[in-house]
């Protein structure tokens, strides 16, 4: 579910980058959607069997890496809208490193192995990640494009405007997504209309049919609703006898009610 969730938030980053949303809220989605990947990466490390969730988590740690750099750029972006060049160009600095890291990950994801255990034979071969290459999907590109553009345009506009000092440290992300995944609606029964109240249950016509068995008849009280409503007459309620039965065993025919309505 964790994986789902984060996947479902890549699709609302995509969007917030194509209409240009603030790169403050961008980082916020990066850092949120990094979360639930490592959450998700947490539960699979509890399965000690690398051959079966190997590859699932170098997946998951790829997404992780990836993440990281994203919200660390657009971090970047921030802080360079607000003038603080220096500490732009380290958050930009870190998402390169990241982003590098996270290309490392995806050849080992590329080169991991999947187990396939059948009932007969164990037989080892290479998984989605001989066709899938995470590292030449468009996003991944655009993505390097651009945190090279920011990087490139903060370290020059330090060096010829600001001339501020890069610092050794990271600065603490204060990152609170405003949009993103819905949140679940609690579900609330309607209130029940008073036209139900007329639906009644008479036990005087339950038709027990030749054969045994037991037919529920179930009377909808027409005659009020109708007239105040649609100013028809009372219904009428005629049987006839169809077959309504398809048990072989059966000999009779059932007696099904038929209503009708006069105009």
């Amino acid at each position: 579910m964790l994986q789902s969730k984060a996947e479902a938030q890549e699709v609302t980053i995509a969007r917030a980058v194509q209409i240009k949303h603030k790169s403050s809220l961008i980082a916020a989605l990066a850092n949120d959607t990094k979360h639930f990947f490592e959450e998700a990466d947490k539960q699979l490390a509890a399965i000690k069997k690398d051959e079966v969730v190997g590859k699932w988590r170098k997946y998951l740690q790829l997404k992780i890496a990836f993440y990281d750099s994203y919200t660390w750029c657009y971090q970047g972006v921030t802080e360079l809208e607000k003038e603080e060049c220096g500490t732009a160009v380290k958050c930009l600095q870190y998402a390169r490193d990241q982003f590098i890291y996270c290309g490392k990950v995806c050849e080992q994801y590329k080169k991991a192995v999947s187990y396939n255990n059948a009932i007969l034979f164990i037989n080892f071969q290479s998984g989605a990640g001989n066709t899938v290459h995470p590292d030449k999907a468009v996003f991944f590109l655009n993505y390097g494009t651009e945190l090279k553009r920011h990087l490139e345009k903060a370290e020059r506009e330090n060096g010829f405007i600001y001339h501020q000092k890069i610092p050794e440290k990271l600065p603490e992300l204060n990152l609170k997504a405003t949009h993103g995944l819905a949140e679940p609606e609690v579900y609330s029964l309607p209130e029940k209309r008073s036209f139900f109240s007329q639906i009644k249950l008479d036990f005087k016509k339950l038709i027990i049919a030749q054969d045994g068995d037991l037919s529920f008849l179930l009377l909808l009280t027409f005659q009020k609703f109708q007239n105040e409503r649609n100013g028809r007459k009372s219904a009428r309620i005629t049987e006839k006898k169809y077959p309504i039965s398809k048990n072989p065993m059966s000999k009779s025919q059932k007696i099904m009610p038929v209503i009708l309505c006069k105009r």
